[in-house]
C-alpha cells in the first residue's frame, strides 16, 4: 500500500521522515531530521483511544498498524524543508517555498508560493499565509496574513485555551505589512495594508493603511512612545 507519493525528481535525505498522507511534488528538497505530515498532539491523544488498552504501539510512519486519519499535508513544488524542521499534518506548503532549518508548521496551516520561512520560526495551528512572505519569529494560531509581508515580530491572541474563555483569532495582516524585530501584535486585530510596525513595538488596536507605529499603540489614533 503506498501510504505516501513522492513525485520525481526530488531530493530527500533518507533520515527524513515522511508520514502517511503527505504528497511532496517535483522538484522539492528534505533536508535529513525532517518531519513531513507528523500527527498533532490532538491525533496521538486520539490514537490513544483506539488502540488495544494493553497494547504499546511504536510511533513510526513505516509502522502500519498505527490508526492515522487521513489527513494530507502537501510540499509544493521546488519548495526545500531544511534541517530539522516539522510540518504536521493538514499543512499545505506552496511552491518554490523555503521552510528553514527547526521551523515548526502546526496542523492545518497553509502557506502560498516563494514564502520563506526564517530558521527556528513557529506557525501555529490554522494559519493562512499568502504569497511572497518572508516570516520569523511567532505566528499564533488562526492569524492570517496577506501577500507581500514581512513578519519579524510575533503575532498572539489574548486567550490560550477553553480554560481561560473564548478562544479569538489571531491578528490579520493586509497585503505588503511589514512588522520589525521584538514586535508584538495582540488580538484579533487588523494591520491594513502598506502598514509598518516598528521593532519592538506593541500593537493593541487595528492599523490604518500605510500607517508607521513606534512605541505603544493602544486605541486607533493614539501612541504612546
Amino acid at each position: 500500500m503506498i501510504r505516501y507519493r513522492i513525485d520525481p525528481p526530488c531530493l530527500v535525505s533518507p533520515t527524513a521522515r515522511i508520514w502517511p498522507g503527505s504528497v511532496i511534488h517535483s522538484h522539492c528538497v528534505i533536508e535529513a531530521g525532517v518531519d513531513i505530515g507528523a500527527p498533532s498532539v490532538r491525533v496521538l491523544r486520539s490514537m490513544t483511544e483506539v488502540i488495544g488498552p494493553t497494547d504499546v504501539v511504536a510511533l513510526d510512519p513505516d509502522n502500519s498498524d498505527l490508526p492515522l486519519p487521513a489527513l494530507m499535508t502537501s510540499i509544493g513544488e521546488g519548495s526545500a524543508v531544511m534541517n530539522g524542521a516539522i510540518l504536521y499534518s493538514g499543512v499545505a506548503v506552496g511552491r518554490e517555498c523555503e521552510i528553514g532549518h527547526h521551523v515548526v508548521i502546526r496542523d492545518d496551516s497553509t502557506m502560498g508560493d516563494r514564502c520563506y520561512a526564517k530558521c527556528g520560526a513557529v506557525i501555529d495551528p490554522s494559519c493562512k499565509i499568502g504569497n511572497d512572505v518572508i516570516l520569523a519569529g511567532l505566528v499564533g494560531a488562526r492569524s492570517t496574513i496577506g501577500n507581500g509581508v514581512t513578519m519579524l515580530g510575533m503575532l498572539v491572541h489574548k486567550s490560550t485555551g477553553p480554560h481561560r474563555g473564548a478562544i479569538e483569532n489571531g491578528p490579520s495582516l493586509e497585503d505588503n505589512v511589514f512588522v520589525g524585530r521584538g514586535a508584538v501584535v495582540v488580538g484579533s486585530i487588523t494591520i491594513h495594508t502598506g502598514a509598518t510596525i516598528a521593532a519592538n513595538a506593541t500593537v493593541l488596536a487595528d492599523v490604518p493603511p500605510g500607517a508607521v507605529i513606534t512605541g505603544v499603540w493602544r486605541t486607533r489614533g493614539e501612541m504612546e512612545l
